[in-house]
Parts: structure tokens; sequence; C-alpha cells
């Protein structure tokens, strides 16, 4: 589709209500706002091509691009759909379309996380989480936890 962000006339998520009870922050003015968006997140995820840790900052939120594409995103309540659901489509300014259909969210019981995905996911938070701590150092804790003599031993590995 040639997709730029300058391209993208609407998009439009149809999810479950709930979904959109909790994520339905129309205009984010923080980070942790941001959070409870679904409008920031596809507006994130279209124009930097991931929807991260990153992605959800105080300045990424006044990101004058991010502000101009999350202005054209539609968040529409569809009760037929699951809770970890979502329909986006996305209307280009030539009138061409396309869809795709999101039956389980990565993360749901239906669609789990890969470990490298598990993975990734810590080192990107663990920074802001854990200032002094090596996130390598707790997947590998964590990995062997049955083979550990003191599981508090992960524990500890959390605490600066």
């Amino acid at each position: 589709y040639a997709l730029t962000p300058e391209r993208v006339a609407r998009v439009e998520i149809r999810m479950h209500p709930l979904g959109l009870q909790l994520a339905g922050k129309r205009e984010p003015t923080t980070g942790l706002e941001a959070k409870l968006s679904v409008y920031h997140a596809a507006a994130a995820a279209l124009l930097l091509g991931r929807a991260g840790v990153a992605e959800f900052t105080d300045e990424r939120v006044r990101d004058p691009a991010v502000l101009a594409l999350r202005s054209r995103v539609v968040a529409i309540a569809d009760e037929s759909l699951d809770k970890a659901a979502a329909v986006v489509r996305i209307e280009l300014d030539d009138s061409t379309t396309g869809e795709c259909d999101v039956p389980h969210a990565v993360g749901s019981l239906e669609r789990p996380m890969s470990d490298a995905e598990l993975e990734n996911k810590l080192r990107e938070l663990a920074p802001s989480a854990f200032k002094a701590c090596c996130a390598q150092d707790i997947i590998e804790l964590a990995w062997s936890l049955e083979r550990l003599e003191d599981a508090a031993e992960l524990v500890r590995a959390t605490v600066p």
C-alpha cells in the first residue's frame, strides 16, 4: 500500500466495548495516559513501526506527527468481537483500503508471547523499572528457576 503517515486518511479500529472502556483515552497528555489509549497506540505503531516503551513517553505523546495521525484514528465498540480481538481498517488518501483481523491479542491465552518476545519485553522494561539491574541476569535466572537452590535469588536480582 506504500503506507506513509501522510497517506493515511483514516484508521478505524473495531474492538470489544470493554477494550474501548479500558483503552479509550482519546487525547492522552502523558505517557501514562497514552498506555490507556488505543488511539495513541495505533498512531505510534503506524508512524514508528512499533508500540513499545519508547512510544509511550510524555515526549512522544506531544510529538506533532503522532498527534496528527492520532486525530485520524477512530475506535468503534463492537460487541460481536472477543475481548482480546480487534479489526483494523486503514483508508488511504486515494480511497485504497486495507483491513487486518486480529482475533487474539499478543499475550492472550490463545496467542501467548514466545520466549524471545518475553525476553525482549523484559529487556525493554527493565531499565525503567530497575535502574541498577541487568535484564540478562534476570532472564537467565528465570529460565533456570527450577534448578536454583533458592528462588529468592531471582527476586534479589531485581532489587537495586
